[in-house]
């Protein structure tokens, strides 16, 4: 089933004029139509220190004590975002407190924005091809339904990441997944579409496709705006993403 691509986010650029932050990000808010939701992904120069992902939501008009860090290990960790802080070994978070703010950071990766408005309920989750081969899609789901959420009512939007043509693997990660989602590469490789991944997992998770968005965006082929793990090696940044309740 075709997934919509959502094409319309709002680019800020650095320094933009009677805005208070100076750096460049995406505003994919607008996808929630609701307008009660903030969705921010930032974008280079941004995100050379995971140092900057406080200020950075300073600048954003968000109140840096509530933000919520989980601290990443590519696996299919949710857990309940109840207070702010940090939370060990976590690819992504669900709260219904309209006063914390979701936070993450990507470098090819997917940032999953996920709410169902009705429930009260938001939700950022990390996908790196580990957390997807082992559920955690699904998790992010359950996690919603274990909170009063309903699968039909969740909107999801796939934020920028790797896409596959650029997403080479070998045949331990091809092997993981649905042969549809892998395309013959060089010798025993394959190129592997994340982002179509997910939405199979979602769809799977019950969402209606119509509630279903991709942004369309490569992080490894948009090098200007990008930071890319797969193509900058350890030295790369990070984007961050932030989603909060307006």
């Amino acid at each position: 089933m075709a997934i919509p691509l959502y094409t319309r986010p709002l680019l800020y650029p650095d320094n933009m004029a009677g805005r208070h932050p100076t750096f460049p990000r995406l505003d994919f808010s607008s996808f929630f139509k609701s307008g009660e939701q903030q969705a921010i992904i930032t974008l280079k120069p941004a995100g050379q220190s995971n140092r900057e992902r406080l200020p950075l939501a300073g600048q954003l008009g968000l109140t840096a004590s509530a933000v919520c860090v989980p601290v990443q290990i590519h696996s299919n960790i949710i857990r309940t975002a109840r207070q702010p802080g940090e939370f060990a070994e976590t690819d992504g978070l669900v709260t219904g407190d309209h006063h914390l703010v979701l936070s993450l950071q990507v470098a090819d990766c997917i940032p999953l924005f996920i709410a169902d408005i009705g429930a009260g309920l938001i939700g950022l989750i990390h996908i790196g091809w580990r957390g997807a081969a082992t559920g955690i899609v699904a998790n992010a789901v359950n996690i919603f339904v274990t909170n009063g959420g309903r699968p039909g009512d969740i909107q999801a939007l796939i934020g920028p990441c790797i896409r596959q043509e650029s997403f080479e693997v070998g045949p331990e990660v091809a092997g993981q997944f649905k042969p549809q989602f892998c395309r013959p590469g060089r010798r025993d490789r394959s190129y592997l579409d994340l982002p179509g991944v997910c939405a199979d997992q979602l769809l799977d998770a019950g969402l209606p496709a119509a509630k279903i968005d991709d942004c369309g965006l490569d992080t490894y082929t948009d090098d200007q705006r990008f930071h890319s793990y797969r193509r900058e090696g350890q030295a790369a940044g990070r984007q961050f993403a932030f989603f909060n309740w307006r």
